[in-house]
């Protein structure tokens, strides 16, 4: 895994705040500053973070991902559609 700088983390973190109502005047520059992480980082989270925000405040993430990226987001939601066996919570065996 590579490094990650600490403006990096900071632009990660910022991320869940700036879902608020009261700042989203501050998502589009946060999407311009989250655009350069993506292009050099490798760690999948922090990636898989940025994208999901960018995605759900309406950005073009196209040209953003990478092969290995999709793959591994489509991996997991295989996984959790296999799970999932169509109980709800008031099924529970208790």
């Amino acid at each position: 895994m590579g490094t990650i700088t600490r403006r990096q983390a900071t632009l990660v973190a910022t991320i869940p705040l700036a879902r608020h109502l009261l700042l989203t005047g501050h998502r589009d520059e946060l999407a311009d500053h989250a655009r350069f992480p993506l292009t050099t980082s490798t760690h999948r989270r922090r990636r898989d973070r940025v994208l999901e925000a960018l995605t759900e405040w309406g950005h073009d993430v196209s040209g953003l991902d990478n092969a290995d990226g999709v793959a591994v987001r489509e991996h997991r939601t295989r996984q959790r559609a296999e799970r999932w066996t169509g109980g709800c919570a008031d099924d529970l065996p208790l």
